[in-house]
């Protein structure tokens, strides 16, 4: 019996056990590597990118920014390619929104920005707790308003709690 379940035991480790492989060495001889190209675009309204990316914004509000900014006046069915005027386009995500002011070029000239329960950067949420220990952060929102010929002015403001006290704190970073 012993000699059965001893024998068993080698033959299941038998299956176990790989076969050793000798390594061919292979040389393949290859044509030119393929080079791709690609055209790049220059991006239609990076001054407006520029001026609000200085203040690190939230996720969601760069991905607004980046539809405000890639956004084709020309599409659209008013567009009058005859007569210079200006577009007033208003871009909404929940409680978000960015009015934006394009002129007849497709350019972003003027943007007013409005979002609510914005995460703050940490510079800002820093000093807030610094200055006011203990208090929560109840609800933020930021606002920002953006001109063509001046950057971009960013304003947040943060609802402060403790206890059934509150206080609403601008700041301009």
């Amino acid at each position: 019996m012993k000699k059965l379940v001893f024998g068993l035991i080698l033959l299941g480790l038998t299956n176990l056990v790989q076969a050793q492989n000798n390594s061919l060495a292979a040389v393949f001889k290859t044509e030119k590597p393929a080079i791709y190209t690609t055209k790049a675009m220059p991006i239609k309204n990076a001054t407006y990118l520029a001026y609000t990316a200085l203040y690190q914004p939230a996720k969601h509000i760069v991905m607004l920014h980046k539809k405000v900014a890639e956004f084709n006046i020309k599409a659209l069915d008013i567009y009058t390619p005859k007569h210079t005027i200006t577009y007033d386009v208003v871009f909404k995500e929940g409680t978000n929104v960015i009015k934006a002011t394009y002129n007849h070029d497709g350019d972003v000239i003027s943007c007013t920005e409005s979002f609510e329960a914005v995460r703050l950067p940490y510079n800002v949420s820093s000093q807030l707790s610094k200055d006011y220990p203990k208090w929560l952060f109840s609800n933020t929102w930021c606002t920002i308003n953006y001109s063509e010929n001046n950057s971009a002015e960013v304003v947040y403001s943060v609802l402060l709690k403790k206890g059934t006290k509150s206080k609403k704190v601008t700041i301009n970073p």
